[in-house]
């Protein structure tokens, strides 16, 4: 009797639904392809930064672990010598949540995304175009006591868009490693 009490207990602490508004900065992996009437070339980025802000919803209540759903707006800046390039896609999330302590859940999240890529050229204009993007994170969240939370995560992504310039089209594909830090608040 005194176990289905406890577990009672331990149930009702549980709160039935957690939102938790982030935002992050990250470090995409530089290297990336481009093809060019049909011939691809790789090429480093000289700078490829991510950042992010988002929310995700722990919508049931869970005392080891917990499917998640979150949305994110994922906003890409990259550079090499004077050339410029800009994503800026919506990713939804779906994945789960292990509560390793009461104050710190490890989250497996993959995403799939779309958004508006721009590509601007010193010698061949700019042009833009939609792009899509694929990947996974793997995040650490610690939330303190008073909500306030941060976290890390190491993730892979994937992404494409094929912007038209004055010269022609340009497909552009990005992969690799993403590292990021967030803060948020979990409301």
């Amino acid at each position: 009797m005194r176990t289905l009490i406890l577990l009672c207990a331990a149930v009702a602490a549980v709160p039935a639904l957690e939102l938790d508004l982030r935002v992050g900065y990250g470090l995409r992996a530089s290297s990336t392809d481009f093809t060019v009437s049909g011939t691809t070339d790789s090429d480093n980025w000289d700078s490829s930064n991510r950042v992010t802000v988002g929310a995700v919803i722990q919508p049931i209540p869970a005392l080891v672990g917990t499917w998640l759903v979150g949305a994110r707006m994922a906003f890409d800046f990259n550079e090499i010598g004077d050339t410029s390039y800009r994503n800026v896609a919506l990713h939804l999330q779906g994945g789960y949540g292990f509560l390793l302590t009461p104050l710190v859940r490890l989250e497996l999240m993959p995403y799939a995304g779309l958004g508006f890529a721009d590509l601007d050229t010193a010698g061949n204009g700019s042009g833009s175009a939609t792009s899509v993007e694929f990947g996974a994170d793997v995040v650490v969240a610690v939330t303190l006591p008073n909500n306030f939370q941060l976290g890390a995560g190491i993730g892979y992504a994937w992404s494409t868009a094929e912007p038209s310039l004055d010269s022609g089209s340009v497909k552009i594909e990005q992969s690799g490693m993403v590292g990021s830090l967030f803060l948020g608040w979990r409301l």
